[in-house]
């Protein structure tokens, strides 16, 4: 009985799948975490060209368009390409996918509205998120 419990469960978060994309305009901060637990992790302040939820296929704004969010990542998520862009010097957009939602909150800090800490959806044919940059 409880080999089938985890079976439709599984099954029904599979049906429900959500996943987040996000594309990055600009980096105001990037700061190594240094709080026990995430040390392998990442903060950056951004500002997003758009952060969405996919429920069932269907798109949903997280944030408006040009909203300031801190995002908390692990260092295998998109790290090398935000040390580019925020070295490079040039104008970029950097396009995330393949996340998971783990905490977002809105938040009133002066210098970003949105809080999200994302992890990788892993699957069998995926384990890393997909990571696109683009100079302007």
């Amino acid at each position: 009985m409880k080999i089938i419990s985890i079976v439709i469960l599984l099954a029904t978060f599979n049906a429900h799948s959500q996943e987040l994309k996000t594309e990055i305009g600009q980096i105001k901060s990037l700061i190594k975490s240094s709080k026990i637990g995430y040390e392998n992790s990442y903060l950056i302040i951004a500002k997003t060209n758009y952060l969405k939820e996919s429920i069932d296929g269907i798109d949903h704004d997280l944030v408006q368009s040009g909203t300031y969010v801190e995002f908390l990542l692990d260092k295998s998520v998109c790290y090398d390409e935000v040390k580019i862009a925020i070295s490079s010097g040039q104008k970029f957009k950097l396009h995330i996918s393949n996340l998971k939602k783990v905490i977002f909150k809105i938040v009133n800090k002066p210098d970003y509205q949105a809080f999200l800490k994302a992890d990788i959806i892993q699957s069998a044919s995926t384990s890393s998120a997909s990571c696109k940059l683009t100079s302007l």
